[in-house]
């Protein structure tokens, strides 16, 4: 029952705008490359002290896991680590970024990934052969 509770209470429409407004603030913040969801969490710590303990930690807890994956951003598209722990994303993920060429293949990609994601692994298979053996 007290489980129950507490899945009631994070599920509030006050918790859930503030993990909504924690998380965006947690990847602008992040996305600047030398701030670290740390340095993100100091930052928004203060709007936390009018706040109900739940709403608080929801809403810290929010801009870490932002600032984490703010700093993915910077890494893939300017080759700089947004934070330490997006160093390894940097050596895979910019390289991987300049080799789409224009935004014709962007949106193949984006495609193909949503019709991944309704269909199942069968539909994308036949898809890439078709266009393999075409």
């Amino acid at each position: 029952m007290q489980l129950l509770g507490g899945f009631a209470s994070i599920a509030s429409l006050e918790t859930l705008l503030l993990m909504l407004v924690g998380t965006f603030g947690g990847l602008i913040i992040g996305a600047l490359p030398g701030l670290s969801a740390f340095t993100a969490l100091a930052i928004m710590l203060p709007f936390t002290f009018g706040m109900n303990p739940i709403s608080g930690l929801c809403f810290l807890v929010s801009v870490y896991v932002g600032g984490s994956s703010g700093g993915l951003i910077s890494a893939v598209l300017l080759g700089i680590p947004g934070t330490p722990s997006s160093i390894a994303t940097c050596f895979d993920g910019y390289p991987m970024a300049g080799k789409i060429q224009n935004s014709a293949q962007c949106r193949n990609h984006l495609f193909l990934r949503r019709r991944h994601l309704r269909c199942g692994r069968p539909v994308i298979r036949r898809t890439v052969y078709r266009t393999v053996r075409a």
